[in-house]
């Protein structure tokens, strides 16, 4: 293999990295299922797709995207009537500012859910998970 190229392969973080991130994620879950908002992990973008809602995504990769990330999906007939009106290049369309404002303000919620159940997290600065929060800490890491 070329030298060169070597350094641009993903390499995934240490099995003791991959296993807090994972507690990390499931932490997360359980206490926002107990704040009454469902999410569920995995490892991949495989939200629910016949519903909507939140998810966790682990990105175990040892780059500046890797961590664990939240994700809010609206409904499947929203998002599909979403990407229509963008097709359609229908920009004033009341759903794509209604859809906007909605990612927004829940991202804002859930962050100050968790900042109040004392979680560090953070708005996305990722330009590939636009309506994301990244979990940094639990709790007990500032105890």
């Amino acid at each position: 293999m070329n030298p060169d190229r070597e350094d641009l392969r993903l390499r995934k973080v240490t099995p003791s990295e991959v296993e807090r991130l994972h507690q990390l994620a499931e932490r997360v879950r359980q206490d926002l299922s107990a704040s009454g908002l469902a999410v569920h992990v995995t490892a991949e973008h495989d939200p629910m797709p016949d519903k909507g809602g939140g998810w966790i995504e682990l990105d175990v990769f040892d780059d500046a995207g890797g961590g664990v990330w939240l994700h809010w999906d609206l409904h499947p007939r929203v998002r599909e009537s979403i990407r229509t009106a963008i097709q359609r290049a229908e920009i004033d369309d009341p759903l794509l500012k209604v859809a906007s404002q909605t990612y927004k303000h829940t991202v804002t919620a859930v962050l100050t859910t968790l900042t109040a159940l004392g979680y560090e997290a953070e708005r996305s600065r990722d330009d590939y998970r636009p309506h994301a929060l990244r979990v940094l800490a639990h709790p007990d890491v500032h105890a």
